[in-house]
């Protein structure tokens, strides 16, 4: 569903965690495979279909190399180093139960 007012609420969340307005913005839709999750690249039958839920991302660019992620439904945010070995902040976000950053 691409609801103008939750893009509206993420935005103002944005905004509000981190000091400035958001300069892009992606929406995906989502859907389910009721068949087919392999085998649409092995040539068999697939049938997707859309759902009523989608996922919005906002960002803004940085020049002090830190990545800071914020998870609005979940009222979480994370940070780290965009030079750190993303293996290690894989590990880390792992072990501090923050498995939500790590996609």
């Amino acid at each position: 569903m691409n609801d103008p007012s939750v893009t509206s609420r993420v935005a103002a969340a944005f905004s509000a965690a981190f000091g400035a307005r958001p300069t892009h913005a992606a929406r995906a839709p989502g859907r389910v495979n009721l068949i087919g999750d392999h085998t649409d690249y092995n040539m068999g039958f697939v049938l997707p279909m859309a759902i009523d839920r989608d996922c919005v991302a906002l960002a803004r660019a940085r020049t002090d190399g830190v990545v800071r992620v914020l998870a609005v439904d979940l009222r979480k945010q994370v940070e780290w180093r965009a030079a750190d070995d993303p293996a290690l902040v894989r590990r880390r976000l792992l072990e501090v139960d923050q498995r939500w950053a790590t996609y």
